[in-house]
């Protein structure tokens, strides 16, 4: 994304479909990846996770939730 300058990107939860890998696991990890990349990004300025699903959104949410309370 900062090579190609581009300012958002969109991700699905990587995985948790077909693949079976947990959602609280994915959100974890995804998330603390953002936040990780966020002291290096210099064009990238919204990362949206695209959810199937309440289930889905729930997860992600609480651990954004939880980052937030951190920062």
């Amino acid at each position: 994304a900062e090579k190609l300058k581009v300012k958002s990107i969109a991700f699905p939860a990587f995985g948790t479909g077909v693949g079976g890998f947990p959602m609280q696991a994915c959100a974890k990890l995804m998330i603390t990846c953002v936040y990780g990349f966020i002291p290096v990004a210099e064009h990238l300025e919204r990362v949206q996770f695209c959810l199937y699903d309440e289930y889905g959104y729930q997860a992600f949410k609480a651990i954004y939730d939880e980052k937030e309370k951190l920062v």
